[in-house]
């Protein structure tokens, strides 16, 4: 049998046109390798305040959210997720779906133990927010201890 060089393939997902672009370039990979595919949506609890153009920005942990209403919104990105993967019917995938909640990058990093490659899409944040913020990928890219496929 061959071994394939990645078995097990976590591509990040959150409803953006790279997001969609780096599932269908994990899919690629996947049917080239027969890999497991996890999709993962994480589920952003960490907000941000900009105070009045004055370029501070401030983290702050959200207010609890009413009971069922995280189940309510797992449910319907899994449905989502469900039918964007109905595109996908010709390949011969072995998927499944994860949805985390908390700070988006941090549960990518923890949910990508064990897997031989990590798929994300970048985004374009403006030059401000992402010399402030950072972002998402160069998170990843900079943490992730497999290799980080960003897909634009």
């Amino acid at each position: 049998m061959v071994k394939t060089i990645f078995s097990k393939i976590l591509v990040c997902v959150d409803g953006s046109k790279t997001a969609d672009k780096a599932l269908k370039k994990a899919i690629q990979i996947s049917d080239q390798n027969k890999s497991k595919i996890a999709i993962l949506h994480v589920i952003d609890t960490t907000l941000f305040l900009n105070y009045y153009g004055s370029g501070f920005m401030v983290e702050y942990a959200p207010p609890p959210l009413p009971s069922g209403f995280k189940s309510d919104v797992k449910k319907q990105i899994r449905k989502e997720l469900e039918k964007k993967m109905t595109k996908f019917q010709n390949y011969n995938l072995d998927y499944s779906i994860k949805i985390k909640v908390g700070n988006v990058a941090d549960e990518i990093l923890k949910s990508s133990k064990g897997f031989d490659l990590v798929v994300i899409g970048s985004r374009g944040m403006g030059k401000l927010k992402s010399a402030l913020l950072g972002s998402v990928s160069s998170k990843v890219v900079e943490n992730a201890k497999s290799p980080v496929l960003v897909v634009r």
